[in-house]
């Protein structure tokens, strides 16, 4: 498995996670703000992966 076929799968994470929060900012999707809060955090983290990923393969390979 190597970077590139990464990219996808962490794309269409981030783009989950981002839309889950704002609907639950919204209050569309009731949740609890801690949750709310973490839910933010891993979608940075995850759009950060994604990121590193996409560089990794357009600097590197």
């Amino acid at each position: 498995m190597n970077a590139a076929s990464l990219i996808l799968p962490f794309g269409v994470l981030t783009y989950l996670l981002v839309l889950f929060n704002v609907l639950s900012g919204h209050r569309i999707i009731k949740i609890h703000i801690s949750w709310h809060r973490r839910m933010g955090y891993v979608a940075l983290l995850a759009a950060s992966t994604h990121l590193g990923f996409v560089l990794y393969y357009k600097l590197f390979v």
